[in-house]
């Protein structure tokens, strides 16, 4: 068996300095961290939204996080407290790969979609993916974080300690086969 030629792992950090509130609908997943990247058949944007991949057949793994946290447990966009909360009536809705400038209005949006992640929950139960995309020529795909109608403004899709830059809220790991 052959090593990988080219590979990366790119992760979505919680900052220091504030959270981000989840919106409804489709909330694209920003890469601001790079763990490893070899080879020159993947590359991250550089403002973390999109990842072009070269001709090829491409291994694909994500995760997506997202969470609820109580409004008396922020202040100033940080949480004062590492506990997070659990909403039964907030759906975490789940994680898709689409390829850039794919338009997504609706849930329905999703049959575009080149991968849907499964199921997630407020409590940071989080949405995977787990697929294998042949490429026939270079493309550009997006990570996004669906959520439909979020009926409470307490879901978050990077939640801070003020403290910590190691809170990663999503993660996208991509090999290349052949």
């Amino acid at each position: 068996m052959n090593s990988a030629e080219s590979f990366a792992i790119y992760c979505e950090t919680a900052n220091t300095t504030s959270s981000k509130k989840m919106e409804s609908g489709s909330n694209l997943r920003v890469f601001n961290k790079t763990k490893i990247n070899r080879g020159n058949d993947i590359s991250l944007s550089e403002d973390g939204t999109t990842i072009s991949l070269t001709r090829g057949c491409f291994h694909i793994t994500a995760m997506s996080i997202v969470s609820y946290v109580d409004e008396l447990d922020m202040e100033d966009g940080i949480t004062k407290s590492l506990t997070v909360s659990i909403c039964e009536k907030s759906n975490g809705g789940y994680c898709a790969i689409f390829e850039k400038g794919t338009i997504i209005e609706a849930p329905s949006d999703a049959e575009k979609a080149i991968a849907v992640g499964t199921v997630s929950h407020t409590s940071t139960a989080p949405s995977f993916i787990d697929t294998i995309l042949n490429v026939e020529d270079m493309i550009h795909i997006q990570l996004i974080h669906q959520a439909g109608n979020v009926d409470n403004k307490n879901v978050f899709l990077t939640v801070s300690d003020g403290e910590s830059v190691n809170r990663i809220f999503s993660q996208i790991t991509i090999i290349k086969m052949n």
